[in-house]
C-alpha cells in the first residue's frame, strides 16, 4: 500500500517514507509504528496495538520508553509537534493519525 498525506508518501511494503519524492530516514521500529497508524488512519490505535506492530506480542521490552522514542522519531521525520499535531495525535494510552490520507494499491510486476 502507498499512503499519501501532505507532501509525504509512505510505502508499507518497504516502509520507506518520502517527502516531496526524497527519502526521509526512519528507523525500522518507528517505520512499523507509522505503518500501523497509517493503516488505521483517523481511527484510534491503542498502545498494545502499536506494541504488537513494533515488537510482536511475544516480546517483552520496556515498550513505554520504546514507543515514546518511536513517536518522537516519527514526529521528527514529519516535522510534527506533540503540542500542535498535524499528523500524529496522542491521547492517554492511545494515538491516531489525523492528517487526510489517500491510500493506493501498488502493483508489483
Amino acid at each position: 500500500m502507498l499512503f499519501r498525506f501532505s507532501v509525504f508518501e509512505f510505502e508499507s511494503d518497504t516502509r520507506e517514507l518520502r517527502k516531496s519524492g526524497r527519502v526521509v530516514a526512519l528507523e525500522p521500529q518507528p517505520a512499523r509504528a507509522l505503518a500501523r497508524l497509517l493503516a488505521k488512519s483517523g481511527e484510534v490505535v491503542t498502545r498494545e496495538e502499536l506494541r504488537d506492530a513494533v515488537w510482536g506480542a511475544g516480546t517483552h521490552v520496556d515498550f513505554d520508553r520504546g514507543l515514546a522514542y518511536c513517536l518522537s522519531q516519527i514526529r521528527f521525520a514529519l516535522g510534527d509537534s506533540g503540542e500542535n499535531p498535524r499528523f500524529v495525535q496522542t491521547l492517554p494510552k492511545k494515538g491516531r493519525f489525523i492528517a487526510p490520507t489517500r491510500v493506493y494499491q501498488l502493483r508489483r510486476v
